[in-house]
Order: structure tokens, then sequence, then C-alpha cells
């Protein structure tokens, strides 16, 4: 063996990936030691004679059809199932092109492996983890709100009595408000969930609708109470840069002006703003309810979960802006006023 061979034999098995050349029957020609380790043999056993692909990759009509893809064009980062010298099942990402000879006829394949079977083992399980933690959440949220529902109507109906003594009707309104708050509870336990587990596939969405969904089912959320809504912008005005779960954000801003405001009429209005920064646009969500503390204006702004006071509400809020790329800042309606309400101010990038 000359320097030179010696020299790129090194570098061959130096490779951070395992390399191969098989011939057009799959037999290998040249692999390097970490390509053998792959499947716990050495090279020189790999390249006997009666040694092919179907020993070391696992599923053959999966494999066939690679083949005769690659012959089309370069394959990359494929994952296919390995077998090893025990028959132990694994996984490997392969990428695969074509040999030629000096007129052009493809003489074999040649390519790279990578053992990520501990990587897609973890993965699935990760992902099957979290289809059971769904699962018990589903079934453990329909179940609690079917009790709840059990519990409530007959409570309610007691408190419809007007024979009912005064000296329990008091515990007995707290009970009910107390499911409602269980119950509003799961719901947004439920969104959180939706939150947590989407993905990151952001699309133009238009403002006005997003806002007029969002507030119509805050509206089921308080029936005893009229939301008196207003939009200050056209329908088709203005786009923001969001996904499916923006109705959600608006939801929990609504759903909390409904919640605090004492009067039974709750009146929303909503503004949109060009921000200093042309591709943002500010959403201003004002409420005539009670106001927020100056000290609760600071833990909307804390964006993690379990931050002291936010609630699950404007955790929700703040994953999704964290989502979006946006902000959320509340001020006093009117300056210094805190009890004439609030102005939440929304920032999202707008959408093209």
């Amino acid at each position: 063996m000359t320097p030179i061979d010696k020299d790129y034999l090194a570098l061959f098995n130096d490779f951070p990936d395992g390399l191969f050349r098989i011939d057009l029957a799959g037999k290998y020609i040249l692999v390097n030691e970490l390509y053998a380790e792959i499947f716990g043999y050495t090279p020189e056993e790999m390249l006997a004679k009666d040694f092919d692909i179907w020993k070391t990759w696992a599923i053959e009509d999966e494999i066939r059809l690679l083949l005769s893809e690659a012959k089309k064009r370069d394959i990359k980062g494929i994952v296919v199932r390995s077998k090893s010298r025990i028959d132990t099942m694994g996984y490997i990402e392969l990428s695969i092109g074509v040999s030629r000879d000096d007129n052009d006829v493809i003489t074999g394949y040649e390519g790279r492996a990578r053992d990520i079977t501990l990587r897609y083992e973890a993965m699935n399980s990760e992902v099957e983890a979290r289809r059971n933690a769904e699962f018990l959440v589903d079934l453990m949220a329909h179940d609690l709100t079917n009790i709840h529902h059990g519990m409530q109507m007959p409570l309610e109906f007691i408190l419809g009595d007007s024979d009912f003594p005064e000296k329990y009707r008091k515990p007995l309104e707290l009970s009910v408000a107390q499911l409602h708050y269980a119950t509003d509870l799961i719901k947004n336990v439920k969104r959180l969930q939706r939150v947590l587990g989407g993905g990151n596939n952001l699309s133009t969405k238009n403002l006005y609708k997003e806002l007029m969904d969002a507030a119509a089912t805050a509206q089921r959320a308080y029936p005893a109470k009229v939301l008196d809504f207003e939009l200050m912008f056209k329908s088709d005005e203005h786009w923001v840069l969001a996904d499916n779960l923006l109705v959600d954000l608006f939801f929990n801003l609504f759903h909390n002006a409904l919640k605090h405001d004492r009067e039974a009429t709750v009146r929303i209005k909503v503004e949109a703003k060009q921000n200093a920064d042309d591709n943002l646009i500010d959403i201003h969500i004002i409420d005539y309810g009670p106001g927020v503390p100056d000290v609760e204006k600071k833990r909307i702004l804390q964006r993690r979960m379990g931050a002291k006071g936010s609630g699950i509400g404007l955790t929700i809020v703040n994953y999704l802006l964290d989502k979006y790329d946006g902000s959320i800042r509340v001020v006093d309606r009117v300056p210094g006023e805190l009890q004439m309400g609030s102005d939440f101010i929304v920032t999202l990038r707008r959408g093209m």
C-alpha cells in the first residue's frame, strides 16, 4: 500500500459518517469502519462474497423502491430500518446516489449512513407519551365536565325556588360559582393543551374575523351578560401573521373582561393602530371595567407557566404571543384613572 493509499484509508475511516459502496446486485464493494460498526460487523466481514445489503437493510420492498428512486435522483436523509448482526432492529439515516463508470453507465450505488436508533426511538417515545397524556387529559376533562354539570343543574334549580331559605342561599351561590370556575379551568387546560401541542406554521389571518369569532365565543361563555362589542375598522382592512389558535388569544382577553366587569352589559372596543415599525400592528382591546392594578399589569407581562396570579388564560395569551413573535402590555384607558377601565395593547406582525 502506497503512502497515498494509507492517507486515503485513514481519511475514509475517520469520516464522521458510515460510508459505503455497493454494486447493482447489492453486494458491498467498499465500507469504512464506522459503517460496519453500525451493524456489528468488521469491514472485512461485510466485503465477503456471500454478504450483501439484505443482511443490514431490513425491509426488502422498501430498499428496492429506494434503489430504484436513487437511479433518478440523489436521495438525502431518508430513514430506513436496519438489522444488526444479532438481528436487532434499528434505524439509519441514509443518503444515497448512483456510481458511474467512465462511459456514464451506472455501476452501483454509494452513500453515507448514520445510526439514529436512539434518537428515533426517543422521538417515538415522546410522541407516544404525548398521545397518552392528551388522551388522559381528554378523558379527565370529559368526565369532570359531566360531573360538574350534574351538580350544577340541581343547585341552580334549588336557587331558582323562591321558597328556598335565604340563609342558605349565599353558601349555595358560592358553590355554584366554584363549579363555574372549575368548568372554565377545564376549558382553559384544554386550550393550553392545544397551544403547547400545536406546530409553528403561521399564515395570514383576517384580524376582523378572528376578533368577531372570539367575541361570539366569549359571549356564549357568559349568557347572563350582554357583550357590547365594537370594532373600529373595516372587515378587510387588517391582516396579521398567526395560526388557527389566534381566536383563543383574543377569547381569553374578552373572557377576562366579562368575568371581572360587574355590570350586566360589558362594553369592549377594539382599535387597530400602526406601530412605529411598519411590519407590526397594535391592537387596542379597550374595556370599561374596574381596571387593572399596577402590580397586576406587571404580572401580565410575565411569559412563563405558573406566573403567580396570571391564571391559565393569560398563560395561553403569552404562549401564543411568543409563538407569533408578538407582545402585550396594559395601560389605563384614561391615564391615571384606574377605575375607568383598561387598554390591552397586543402587538402582532402584519400579514401579507
